[in-house]
């Protein structure tokens, strides 16, 4: 499983360094994680490492290269704010890694 994982982290690296587009990503991120990835590894995982590709992998879905207002209204961004939305939950992930007695 830890192939499969580091596969993950390593495609949204590139996609925050901008090796891939927002497009790589989506294409690539999630046919991966639909189609190689297992229930059975995903299960393997610690929940919070979980939640966190799952997250990673619907929120592909409410984004947009420039969302109206109303889009906005019902969640969409736009590719930056996906970025930083990724950003924090990975923080958030590390945080809770390093330290999994904190709340």
């Amino acid at each position: 499983m830890n192939e499969n994982k580091d596969k993950m982290y390593l495609m949204i690296q590139q996609f925050l360094t901008g090796t891939f587009s927002y497009d790589d990503l989506f294409e690539k991120y999630s046919e991966f994680y639909l189609e190689v990835v297992t229930d059975e590894e995903l299960d393997e995982m610690p929940k919070i490492e979980y939640m966190f590709f799952s997250e990673v992998h619907d929120k592909l879905y409410w984004v947009d290269e420039k969302p109206d207002d109303e889009s906005r209204s019902f969640g969409w961004i736009d590719y930056d704010q996906y970025k930083t939305w990724i950003v924090e939950k990975r923080d958030i992930l590390r945080s809770k890694m390093n330290n999994p007695n904190d709340t």
